[in-house]
């Protein structure tokens, strides 16, 4: 990575999942999207900001006789200002750590769904992260990188505000590899 480049990328998220027995079923949908900016302060060294919407829909129906359902919907919006640092292994391929801090609020919305009553329930959680996560970066072609982000290992604080009551959480994760295993794209300029 050349000094002085600008760099435009970021991912995009995908999941849906559906589960059934003999009592209940649940189907789970989540979309993302999170673009970066970056610009090479020196020579393999990256300072960036990123933004990210997250939308997350949660149903769960039950066969059982009293007729209850559930159903919880998320938005989350978040910050994340970030360090990049590369590590050239050959030509087109590089190790990387990227520090970072995530600020981000979610907004909840939890339906309980009893004889076509619905009983709403609403809250908001605000989130802060601090970490270290380590990389690959493979260049594709002249301008255009491949990334995947290979686990992390961090500190996490969790607010969640439901109406009169007020939940924290204080977390350190390391995850190696497999538990936050992503990919996403670049460009230079």
């Amino acid at each position: 990575m050349s000094k002085n480049k600008l760099t435009l990328g970021g991912s995009l998220n995908f999941d849906h999942n559906n589960t059934e027995n003999e009592y209940s079923n649940s189907k789970n949908h989540l979309w993302g999207i999170n673009p970066d900016i970056g610009y090479a302060v020196n020579k393999n060294f990256i300072l960036g900001i990123g933004a990210g919407f997250d939308f997350f829909k949660n149903k769960n129906e039950y066969s059982s006789s009293n007729n209850v359902n559930y159903e919880t919907k998320s938005h989350r919006f978040s910050v994340f200002p970030y360090l990049r640092k590369y590590f050239s292994i050959s030509e087109k391929l590089a190790f990387n750590l990227e520090g970072g801090l995530t600020f981000s609020i979610r907004w909840n919305e939890n339906a309980r769904i009893e004889n076509s009553i619905i009983d709403m329930d609403k809250s908001t959680t605000i989130s802060f992260s601090v970490g270290i996560t380590p990389g690959i970066t493979y260049q594709l072609f002249n301008k255009v990188y491949l990334y995947s982000n290979l686990g992390n290992i961090g500190y996490f604080k969790n607010e969640n505000e439901r109406e009169d009551e007020i939940s924290k959480s204080d977390s350190f994760n390391f995850n190696a590899f497999t538990k936050n295993l992503n990919f996403g794209l670049f460009v230079t300029l």
